[in-house]
């Protein structure tokens, strides 16, 4: 989820950290890399006409990425909403320190401290205290490492998320503990920093990062379905899925 990591929202710095346990790879070392500014990279990206987000069981023409059909994809996966089900944990955290009886159901939109009368600190704090007891995070779905598994055989897939660097550690242990298959953990300032990656394929719950992706013709974006990206319109290369059960046949779609 997270619309914007609770970090300085000037540092462009990402640190790519070695996976967890139950990747399958070994990435040898850490290195950080410097993002350029925005105002550089987002001129071809931006440009464009977006059209219409496409529910993956439709009709439709697929065009190919660049180069050869053999050729791995680079796919960026995010963790909060996708993955882990993270915001459930934060309801229950919040409704102990608010008083409040809050689900799922009401996180239905994406700055959903403003609904909640919340500060946009608080609600990352909660959301960074949620982490401390990761234990206590279930998946999105069951069998998930199985699901995720089956992508993988499409390219490397690298966690890409917005998560505090306090909370890294946890998501780690959380990513081992239900044996979910990546290579490399990114960690970003916030969602519109996953653009500058330049992965081929994101997997993503964060609607405002939809239109970024549909504007640039070389990327895909799967929206995983979430209450806070109902209102995401058709966007074109963008493909809505309910389950993570469909998106393997995107992606041999993607290969025909």
């Amino acid at each position: 989820m997270l619309p914007e990591a609770a970090l300085d929202a000037d540092s462009r710095t990402i640190l790519n950290l070695p996976s967890g346990t139950g990747s399958g790879v070994n990435f040898l070392t850490d290195r950080r890399e410097l993002i350029p500014s925005s105002t550089v990279i987002s001129r071809g990206i931006l440009d464009g006409n977006s059209t219409k987000v496409k529910d993956s069981r439709a009709n439709h023409k697929i065009a190919q990425l660049s180069g050869s059909r053999n050729e791995r994809l680079k796919i960026a996966v995010d963790l909060d909403g996708v993955l882990a089900e993270t915001m459930e944990a934060w309801c229950k955290h919040a409704n102990e320190f608010l008083g409040t009886n809050l689900k799922l159901s009401d996180i239905d939109t994406w700055a959903s401290w403003r609904k909640l009368g919340i500060s946009r600190e608080q609600f990352f704090q909660f959301l960074d205290e949620a982490w401390d007891d990761w234990e206590s995070i279930p998946p999105t779905e069951p069998k998930l490492a199985e699901k995720v598994r089956r992508i993988a055989r499409s390219g490397q897939i690298d966690v890409v998320t917005g998560r505090s660097k306090e909370s890294v550690n946890a998501a780690k242990s959380w990513l081992a503990e239900y044996n979910i298959p990546y290579q490399r953990f990114v960690r970003v300032p916030g969602w519109k920093d996953k653009i500058f990656l330049n992965y081929d394929v994101y997997i993503d719950d964060a609607p405002e990062l939809m239109p970024l992706i549909s504007r640039n013709p070389k990327m895909w974006g799967i929206l995983y379905s979430r209450p806070w990206n109902r209102t995401v319109p058709e966007l074109r290369q963008v493909f809505r899925v309910e389950s993570w059960t469909e998106i393997p046949k995107f992606f041999r779609q993607i290969h025909s």
